[in-house]
């Protein structure tokens, strides 16, 4: 029996790469794709009105860098998901959405560019001399002028850009026949053992210094594509018809043009390239000649190319082995450079070996914010000015210009302080005046008039000495009311609410730091309000409802829990507090319901 490739759950985890640094589950990839849909929409209705102002003009740009970012990850999330195994229903089905998403940008906001080129350049010159944050857009405005005879109208780039999904056809259909369709023959390696073919191993047997093995495998290889010769040549002519279509249809001289103009490289340019390799063939020919002097075979055929010119050259390098060389070439780009690779290997930012359905080929990909702590700190903290910016103008800026107080949990300084971690310390200032400039000047940013760093060291023991004092005095301050007889009715309303007030605020901070899920302080929350509304409706037909024995555990184990939280625990230690907290509070609560349910009776 041959030897077949593994399928993708047979591969060990630590030889596949983690998408999860871009989306920890499918759910928060669709929460996305919904934000992206928010943002296109907010987009959508400055239809007519783009160059109306500076101020839609910016905003206009704004959102639509927001939504190519977010479709940028989620377009990689799905992409990374489906190379890895092409045989997946689901991800098939996600990257087809995405090319769905993809088209519907596109379309719904097609008449952004045309509206741009409407304007005249004193119109532009004049919203950049007013709105500095403009400046952020000018290289994409003026790649916008730049092709403005290949722009069309806005119902015509919107009906273009609606052919987009379908355009994808030939590429989507062929990579799916050729990774995940075709099953490739077996043939015998050097030892006489049998080997099913496939795109990994097919290279590695052209390398082979038996000419046997490197013509059977190339001649197998092949055959499965000349048996269907006039599928893949029918999704090659779609292909062409599609490439002749866009050009044709922006009016470019040909298909030639069309594809160099993307990257602004003249056609020219391309076409001396060619001429300049044809006319230098003569060492091509020469290495040739003696690639087939070496090999010793009368005629070189393309079986021949792969493999060694000197015999038992070929070394098989194991994947620790390979690592270890990649570290010690690039060691001379300083250590910096080498941890950053360091981290790739170690996180898993690699998909190391072939299974079943996974994309041929190799190549590098990724999207902005996958691994953020790798981010040139001058790059992530543009990043975070222009996000601040966008809240400013969107969420706080009029109330802040109306004279109001805006409280912050995170502004410039503390940016400053995270990315400023990246750096050498004798560029830190360098740093801080760039990032200071860059948001209070050109940005135009409010600088705040009061920032507070409350990540005080020992925070945790501060907190629980405070909360554990806070329950001694209120401890004591019931017993010096007894004992002196000075209980009054402010204070019965006080000292319950000032209990529930103590232990909310500390479970608030779990939720906050994530130590406690919301919907744990939820139950909390509606079981305080739910026994002091029966409490309040018994007191109302002079009924007191004391406390049962259940509500007093329950009390006492939340203060335990609190406690053991605030102090340095493991996980799932935590995890017990937690569930102990939710169960007596649940428990508690439906207890003082069901021995109290007359009080409810004939209520109205």
């Amino acid at each position: 029996m041959a030897k077949e490739l593994p399928k993708r759950s047979e591969v060990k985890e630590e030889y596949t790469w983690d998408v999860s640094a871009m989306y920890a589950s499918k759910a928060a990839w669709e929460a996305d794709l919904k934000e992206v849909d928010a943002i296109v929409s907010d987009l959508a209705k400055l239809e007519g009105s783009v160059m109306a102002s500076a101020e839609k003009l910016l905003a206009a740009l704004e959102l639509g860098a927001r939504a190519e970012q977010k479709i940028d990850l989620a377009f990689n999330y799905a992409e990374r998901l489906f190379d890895q195994d092409q045989k997946n229903t689901e991800h098939q089905a996600m990257s087809q959405k995405m090319y769905g998403v993809v088209t519907d940008y596109q379309s719904r906001t097609a008449f952004v560019v045309p509206e741009i080129l409407a304007a005249d350049k004193a119109t532009l010159a004049q919203y950049f001399s007013e709105k500095k944050e403009l400046e952020l857009y000018r290289g994409l405005v003026d790649e916008i002028l730049r092709t403005k005879e290949h722009v069309l109208s806005a119902e015509m780039e919107k009906l273009v850009a609606m052919t987009g999904e379908m355009a994808q056809t030939p590429e989507q259909v062929y990579s799916i026949i050729n990774n995940a369709d075709l099953i490739y023959p077996e043939i015998e390696d050097e030892n006489g053992e049998k080997v099913r073919l496939s795109h990994g191993n097919f290279v590695p047997f052209e390398e082979s210094g038996d000419r046997r093995v490197r013509k059977d495998a190339f001649e197998a290889f092949y055959s499965i594509y000349k048996q269907f010769a006039g599928t893949i040549a029918g999704l090659y002519n779609g292909q062409v018809k599609q490439q002749i279509f866009y050009a044709k249809a922006r009016n470019y001289a040909s298909t030639l043009e069309a594809a160099v103009d993307a990257n602004n490289v003249p056609a020219k340019v391309y076409r001396n390239l060619v001429e300049t390799v044809n006319a230098n063939m003569d060492k091509m020919h020469r290495y040739v000649k003696l690639r087939k002097k070496c090999l010793g075979v009368d005629e070189l055929h393309m079986y021949d190319v792969y493999t060694p010119m000197i015999a038992d050259a070929a070394k098989k390098v194991s994947y620790d082995e390979a690592k270890e060389t990649v570290l010690k070439a690039l060691a001379p780009l300083g250590e910096d450079y080498v941890a950053t690779v360091k981290e790739g290997f170690e996180n898993r930012w690699i998909d190391v070996y072939e299974n079943e359905g996974k994309r041929s080929g190799a190549y590098s990909a990724g999207a902005f914010g996958t691994h953020p702590s790798d981010v040139n700190a001058y790059a992530a903290s543009t990043f975070f000015a222009v996000d601040r910016y966008a809240s400013y103008r969107t969420d706080w800026g009029e109330t802040y210009e109306n004279g109001g107080l805006i409280l912050s949990d995170r502004y410039t300084t503390s940016n400053a302080i995270h990315q400023g971690s990246k750096l050498p310390e004798a560029e830190l200032p360098a740093f801080f005046d760039w990032l200071y400039d860059l948001e209070y000047g050109k940005l135009g940013l409010p600088r705040p008039d009061l920032v507070l760093y409350l990540d005080v060291p020992g925070a945790s023991y501060w907190a629980l000495a405070i909360f554990v004092a806070a329950s001694l005095t209120d401890t004591l301050d019931g017993y010096i009311a007894r004992h002196y007889n000075q209980v009054t009715d402010f204070g019965k309303f006080m000292d319950p609410l000032a209990d529930k007030c103590l232990v909310v605020a500390a479970m608030l901070w779990f939720v906050e730091i994530g130590q406690m899920p919301g919907w744990a302080l939820l139950v909390v929350i509606i079981r305080e309000f739910g026994v002091s509304g029966l409490r309040m409706v018994a007191a109302d037909k002079g009924r007191v409802i004391a406390a049962g024995w259940s509500g007093k555990v329950k009390t006492a184990s939340t203060m335990v829990c609190i406690v053991l939280m605030l102090l340095p625990i493991a996980p799932w230690v935590n995890n017990i507090c937690v569930a102990v907290i939710v169960l007596a509070t649940i428990y508690s609560g439906v207890e003082y319901f069901m021995k109290n349910l007359d009080v409810l009776a004939d209520v109205k």
